[in-house]
């Protein structure tokens, strides 16, 4: 019996010494930190009034709220207005650094802090979805939101590889935290769900029509379309206390029935945001649910839509490659020439080849044999600068990155800058200062390419590289 004790107990520590959900919790650190920065930037010009030394909840009714609720708040301690000001923009910078997963374990402690202190300044502004996030915030402390979608992600995954060993009390800790969450969350459904049971407007039906009949929570000219569907009404009534009150049975039921009750979940908050413009506490709550999928259903659904994208890419490619072929187009062909033996420029025309949908750019490398000789190419010109061949005129550098930009619809928006930048003089004196710190493959090695810093340039008169030539 003991040691059948012990053999439980080794397989629960092995299987409790693996983190999961990491990309789930990497994308809840997403969803999440851009919704807290949405509010910290949708209230920027009214910040004064509402979470101000003077703002409309006076500072002494806020310094008697923390004094009786026993809370804390960093914008208590003091009244000045750049020291608000101060903590205002640390938030921003703070979420902001979450978001983008630099230094993640610290940054979400301190986008715990100062959350929270920001919704205890003015505690009557804000809705569930905040005060779920406020809990959530604190057990994400102890979890691992940096795994994936972060610059932590390289560095933890080299450093990982050797302290294989000593992961287990982090991995634990991780996994305990979204325990904590997903009973949290399957709590708030609950007692939500059960709470409906009781009010006499759930039980008839006529919940709904009457929240969307008010003023606040209402989409003009939309939501009467709902709510004057009476059976429609009624349904969505009953439909959603039976979501709230069975969510914690499917969430721990299994695999299935879990994702249905989190796909439930999701598309039930996007109506609110969509019907009652409850847009924030929506997002909030979807970035909790998308916590709990774990890797493999994420890495299962991304092969689906890539496979889905890849098939509805490759038509729509095959129908805009067919126009660009076509003679209208003609005079937009163009042959773009590059050095082969840059590992830059090589990137560079594969990112070409892949945004250019209309198949308008041939790409060549002039260290090909006979294209020098075939296009008349200066070979000392070709290795200093990009050169392109359209309209029987040969551009090269910057001015030939305004003519690529014509061409590929990603970039038409930046044309008019190249443009503009290549008229004052500026785009070509850039252009050199950065290709001539590129590097080049030189030849093959017997122990692989040699590479060499290509660090000199000669000297283009001025006429040649802002006119052309033939």
């Amino acid at each position: 019996m003991f040691d059948s004790a012990r053999y439980i107990w080794g397989r629960f520590i092995h299987a409790a010494s693996v983190e999961r959900m990491l990309i789930g919790a990497s994308v809840f650190r997403v969803v999440a930190g851009l919704t807290i920065l949405y509010q910290y930037l949708i209230n920027y010009f009214d910040r004064y009034y509402l979470y101000g030394p003077n703002a409309a909840w006076s500072f002494d009714a806020f310094r008697d709220y923390l004094r009786e609720s026993g809370s804390f708040s960093l914008y208590a301690f003091s009244e000045h207005r750049l020291y608000f000001d101060l903590l205002y923009h640390l938030g921003l910078v703070v979420t902001t650094f979450w978001v983008v997963g630099w230094h993640t374990r610290l940054m979400t402690f301190l986008t715990c802090v100062f959350f929270w202190s920001l919704h205890e300044r003015t505690p009557i502004l804000w809705d569930g979805g905040d005060n779920l996030l406020q809990i959530v915030l604190i057990y994400a402390c102890f979890a691992h939101l940096g795994a994936h979608l972060s610059f932590d992600a390289e560095r933890l995954r080299t450093r990982r590889a050797h302290d294989n060993a000593i992961r287990w009390p982090g991995a634990m800790l991780h996994n305990a935290a979204l325990l904590a969450i997903a009973i949290q969350l399957s709590l708030l459904y609950l007692v939500s769900g059960l709470a409906k049971v009781q009010g006499e407007m759930w039980q008839s039906g006529t919940a709904l029509y009457y929240v969307l009949r008010t003023g606040e929570f209402g989409w003009p000219g939309y939501a009467e379309l709902i709510y004057l569907n009476v059976p429609l009404m009624v349904a969505l009534t009953y439909l959603t206390v039976a979501f709230q009150v069975s969510f914690p049975f499917l969430f721990w039921l299994n695999r299935y029935t879990r994702l249905m009750a989190l796909a439930a979940g999701c598309m039930f908050h996007l109506g609110i945001a969509a019907m009652m413009g409850l847009i924030t506490f929506s997002l909030f709550m979807i970035a909790v649910e998308l916590m709990l999928i774990t890797d493999r259903e994420y890495r299962s659904a991304l092969r689906h839509m890539t496979t889905l994208r890849r098939r509805l890419g490759w038509r729509l490619l095959r129908r805009l490659r067919r126009v660009g072929r076509s003679p209208r187009l003609a005079g937009l062909r163009m042959r773009l020439f590059f050095d082969g033996w840059c590992p830059l420029c090589r990137s560079s025309m594969r990112w070409i080849r892949w945004l250019d949908l209309f198949g308008l750019i041939e790409l060549r490398s002039f260290r090909d044999p006979a294209v020098v000789e075939r296009f008349s190419l200066d070979p000392a010109r070709a290795a200093q600068r990009i050169q392109a061949l359209a309209h029987g005129r040969l551009y090269e550098g910057a001015e030939a990155g305004f003519v690529i930009a014509t061409r590929i619809p990603a970039t038409w928006t930046l044309a008019p800058l190249i443009w503009f930048a290549c008229r004052m003089g500026v785009a070509q004196p850039l252009y050199d200062w950065f290709a001539s710190r590129r590097t080049i493959e030189l030849e093959d090695c017997a122990t692989g390419a040699c590479m060499a810093p290509s660090r000199t340039r000669t000297s283009l008169p001025r006429s040649d590289s802002q006119e052309g030539y033939r």
